[in-house]
């Protein structure tokens, strides 16, 4: 875990597993931001539907400019 991390680990005063999947969450939505200024082409994130809702959030709050389309599938038997 590099610096940076650290700090905003102790910044944010959360449990360090939580702390960890928040932050590659951050650095995934920082890197789709990086690419989508250079290359125009669609990215694809698979999520549990669990979590699908945080990621919806997390784009609108750090890269507000990335469009994104959230998709819900359901597999019924």
């Amino acid at each position: 875990m590099g610096l940076g991390k650290v700090r905003i680990k102790r910044r944010l005063d959360l449990q360090a597993p939580l702390t960890l999947l928040f932050l590659q969450t951050i650095q995934t939505i920082a890197f789709i931001a990086y690419l989508r200024v250079r290359v125009e082409a669609p990215f694809l994130i698979v999520c549990p539907l669990s979590v699908l809702h945080n990621w919806v959030d997390e784009f609108k709050r750090f890269a507000p400019k990335v469009s994104f389309f959230a998709l819900q599938c359901f597999i019924t038997s």
